[in-house]
């Protein structure tokens, strides 16, 4: 299990048992009321003796199964509903673990490599002669080396390519939003984006973590 998900998988399993434990209490509860409803009718019934009885105990039973039927659903529908509240806090609590695993590397090291290589990754990728670079204001200080990046693209694409830092600033944790000169393609590959386009992966990482 990823270090990320262990707190979520966590808070996914007590969430599961208080479900469960509330779906449990409403069964107890709906079968002593069934066996109270059906001994005070029969009671009843025994009073009254005869047909009448028969019937009020007959009564009494398909009250009692009646009741309990319902009160199994209203188990069911709120234990259902518990698991999704769980589901979506998970999520949640998944994804702000994840912002700060990001933020954690954003601060080492490995991260200056990492964003040169998706420069140029990106660049290549997007084949145009001259290209735009956008990049918060804690990465512009980082001094990617852009001439460096624009050789290896160059060599790369068998054609010169000139690549540029914009005066804009993206607001991101990291990450890197690439364009053509006239801004007609652009590719966001921000840490916010890549989250954004990840979810669905994560919410299956998350159901999957939930059934081990």
């Amino acid at each position: 299990m990823s270090a990320v998900l262990k707190p979520a998988s966590s808070l996914a399993q007590k969430i599961v048992e208080d479900a469960k434990a509330e779906a449990d209490r409403i069964v107890r509860e709906a079968e002593d009321f069934r066996k109270s409803l059906t001994a005070r009718r029969e009671r009843e019934g025994r009073e009254k003796g005869g047909a009448e009885a028969k019937q009020i105990i007959e009564s009494a039973r398909a009250d009692a199964q009646r009741i309990r039927r319902s009160k199994l659903s209203s188990a069911k529908v709120r234990s259902n509903w518990m698991m999704l509240m769980a589901k979506e806090e998970i999520i949640k609590k998944t994804m702000s673990l994840v912002v700060e695993e990001l933020k954690k590397y954003v601060a080492s090291d490995e991260y200056t490599a990492y964003l040169s290589k998706t420069i140029e990754e990106l660049c290549v990728a997007l084949g145009a002669e001259e290209v735009e670079v956008l990049l918060n204001e804690d990465d512009l200080k980082r001094g990617v080396d852009v001439s460096s990046i624009s050789k290896n693209v160059s060599d790369r694409l068998g054609k010169p390519v000139r690549i540029v830092v914009k005066g804009e600033r993206i607001s991101n944790i990291g990450g890197v939003i690439v364009r053509t000169a006239d801004g007609r393609v652009a590719i966001n590959n921000t840490f916010e984006e890549i989250i954004a386009r990840r979810e669905r992966e994560i919410r299956l990482a998350i159901a999957q973590e939930l059934l081990r």
